[in-house]
């Protein structure tokens, strides 16, 4: 296995679509779509569709984990978890197609005992080793202290595995201090990490280099304005091109699976951003969350702009 990915708060993701949501009536949904859920597993379904050797692994338990179960074999996501005693979580995502507006409801998670964490941490450790790269992803329970993803990373420091981190919050906050190999905020979270707001592209840089002092590759998403990279001396940013929008739900980790592909290809920045690109845009043309057709991402690559600062 090269990719492993922890998704700490995995979830039973129902997506449904409605034409008008309206607030106090009954609303009238298509079919909705059921996807083993949490931003891990979005990454790893995506790594899984472009052909990249990934195995799941973070905190499953009850009725529905063992629905989530189901759902990762339907999408040939190979998976370790850890059983705990306490029930994985149900998140609904409602897309007004008529509004274009995206409300979300996430539950926050299972409980999740002391002991549980310990036996979890010496599980990680015991299969992360010989992949070239963690992927820690996604909100963490509430049961769960703030500090969890910097406890990870420092567990982990003595394999020299390279930790890719996407969190937001406290969460991030705390993590940061353990130094992974890369930082992945939108611009919303970098801005409630730094303290200040990513108004303008002086700010967007100075923002790149305050978190490059914690990491060594530090990447910022931004919407209309695509993604900045900074990584060995070189900052770019990637613009995507206009498309027909379908779902945004799981863009930023279709984004970091197809970051973190050409990066494991040793590929150079130019090509490792604009791969990345055209993955969290061609998940956008899709109703599901983490998933992208890559019948998709020729067309989308050779359109990304690319600026140098």
């Amino acid at each position: 296995m090269t990719f492993l990915t922890v998704t700490l708060n995995a979830s039973i993701d129902r997506t449904t679509f409605i034409n008008g949501f309206n607030i106090n009536k009954i609303n009238r949904s298509d079919t909705p779509i059921e996807s083993a859920g949490g931003k891990g597993l979005n990454v790893a379904r995506v790594l899984n569709i472009l052909e990249k050797d990934v195995l799941a692994t973070g905190f499953i338990g009850g009725y529905y984990g063992e629905k989530l179960k189901y759902l990762m074999e339907k999408d040939n996501i190979k998976n370790d978890f850890y059983q705990i005693k306490g029930e994985t979580r149900f998140c609904l995502a409602i897309v007004d197609k008529k509004n274009n507006t995206l409300t979300e409801i996430n539950e926050n998670g299972p409980n999740i005992s002391k002991e549980e964490f310990e036996d979890f941490l010496k599980k990680l450790k015991f299969i992360s080793k010989g992949k070239k790269f963690i992927i820690l992803s996604g909100s963490v329970p509430t049961s769960l202290p703030e500090d969890t993803y910097f406890q990870i990373i420092n567990y982990l420091k003595d394999l020299n595995i390279p930790c890719i981190l996407d969190a937001s919050r406290k969460y991030l906050k705390k993590a940061i201090q353990s130094k992974p190999f890369l930082i992945k905020p939108n611009h919303v979270e970098a801005q409630d990490l730094l303290g200040y707001e990513l108004n303008t592209i002086d700010n967007i840089l100075k923002a790149l280099n305050d978190i490059k002092n914690f990491c060594e590759m530090a990447v910022i998403t931004y919407q209309d304005k695509g993604s900045f990279i900074y990584y060995q001396n070189n900052i770019l940013q990637f613009i995507p091109p206009k498309v027909n929008i379908v779902n945004t739900v799981g863009s930023g980790d279709a984004f970091l699976a197809g970051l973190v592909a050409k990066l494991e290809e040793n590929k150079d920045l130019e090509e490792i951003g604009k791969f990345a690109t055209a993955c969290g845009t061609a998940n956008a043309l899709t109703q599901r969350a983490g998933y992208l057709k890559k019948e998709d991402l020729f067309t989308i690559y050779k359109n990304v702009k690319v600026i140098k600062f």
